[in-house]
């Protein structure tokens, strides 16, 4: 999923994105140029505080097909 720009501040457990890895208490910072492949950890949920400008643009047909119907 692709957004113009976006924070992440991970709250609770963490997350992996691509090769960086993020835990309670970083900040994830992303540009349109970023390309996002999220892995949330196994041990415990994830809880992050998101600040983002844009919409997301999802990147599978059923996804945008759903975006176009929600207007998400």
């Amino acid at each position: 999923m692709a957004i113009k720009s976006g924070n992440a501040c991970v709250l609770r457990g963490g997350f992996r994105d691509g090769d960086d890895h993020y835990g309670p208490g970083d900040l994830a910072l992303a540009d349109e140029h970023v390309e996002h492949v999220i892995v949330i950890d196994a041990e415990s949920p994830c809880l992050c505080l998101i600040a983002m400008e844009g919409r997301t643009r999802p990147n599978d047909w059923l996804s945008r097909l759903y975006q176009k119907f929600r207007d998400i």
